[in-house]
């Protein structure tokens, strides 16, 4: 099961989907977050059970400036003026977690 429930507010996140999302080991994920439209820093975290928020994303500008994940799972994008995708190409266990989006100007 991955969790990507949003729990608390950040400011510049519109909407974060899906917020709850069951899967198998072994299958492809796509999270969505929809920043506030005048906002140019976007940041992805992943955060698993009783473990503070890991970094996995740095978008500036919709540009990747900085990231820290498993390039051949995971990947990201954020089209100009639109919402940000995180996909996990394979999930496996250690995927478990709640992934957050946070944006700011």
């Amino acid at each position: 099961m991955l969790n990507s429930q949003w729990t608390f507010t950040v400011s510049g996140v519109q909407y974060f989907t899906p917020r709850h999302l069951i899967t198998r080991t072994g299958q492809e994920v796509t999270l969505q977050c929809e920043p506030m439209p005048t906002y140019d820093i976007l940041y992805w975290y992943r955060q698993k059970s009783e473990q503070r928020p890991q970094f996995l994303y740095d978008f500036r500008k919709n540009k990747i400036v900085e990231s820290r994940v498993d390039k051949s799972r995971f990947t990201a994008e954020w089209p100009t003026y639109s919402s940000s995708i995180l996909k996990i190409g394979f999930t496996e266990l250690e995927d478990l977690a709640l992934y957050l989006c946070a944006s700011c100007k």
